[in-house]
């Protein structure tokens, strides 16, 4: 924007003394206008780095406040919680299909069989969810029973998964559950009742994901 003065003078003509002070006037008013609205413009940054020192003040405190939580009782269980949330490699995994067979078998009456996992698991350090099928049959037409039951390292509970009665026919039953095994990677399959020797069992493995 162009600014001039209200008097302008011409060479070789006198200048009145009331026009000269006129126009120094109008000058410092100029003057006086711009330092006025620089101070206001300062006002209005000190304003604002107030507002940013406030809420900065304000973030701290909050950091502060959840930093400075006491940890110190929580539980061993508690803590490897926390260090797992921290540790994405410790998260849930995703299924892995793995279709195999286990063991295929005969077993008697008040009988366990063991049999590790750790050819069909990739990690003996990570504990494992894994999918399991027990399909189980007895060819005795006239006494066939058994009850099957299966447990792992971690799941010590027997789980039944079969169970077949006296029959007109071969009996048969089969079923699928998900286990969770631990650092020793072992599966047991356990008969409770059997009326002959002759009860023949498939065990397999259809998919593993690592849990911790």
């Amino acid at each position: 924007m162009t600014y001039s003065v209200p008097y302008s003078f011409v060479p070789g003509t006198k200048a009145k003394a009331e026009e000269v002070n006129a126009n120094f006037i109008d000058v410092l008013s100029k003057i006086d206008d711009a330092n006025t609205r620089i101070d206001d413009s300062n006002d209005r940054i000190d304003s604002a780095n107030s507002d940013i020192e406030d809420v900065n003040t304000k973030i701290s405190e909050l950091g502060n406040q959840y930093l400075d939580i006491d940890l110190s009782n929580i539980s061993e269980t508690g803590q490897k919680l926390f260090d797992a949330k921290a540790n994405t490699s410790n998260l849930d995994g995703s299924w892995t299909i793995k279709q195999v067979t286990i063991a295929d078998k005969t077993i008697t009456k008040d009988v366990t069989h063991s049999f590790s996992l750790s050819s069909y698991l990739p990690d003996s350090t990570n504990k494992y969810e894994i999918i399991v099928s027990l399909s189980a049959t007895s060819d005795d037409k006239s006494s066939s029973c058994f009850f099957l039951y299966l447990k792992t390292d971690y799941l010590t509970t027997n789980m039944p998964i079969c169970r077949a009665l006296k029959g007109a026919g071969a009996a048969f039953a089969a079923g699928i559950c998900t286990l969770l095994t631990s650092k020793s990677r072992k599966i047991y399959v356990y008969n409770t009742v059997s009326a002959n020797d002759t009860t023949e069992y498939v065990l397999k493995l259809h998919a593993y994901r690592k849990v911790k």
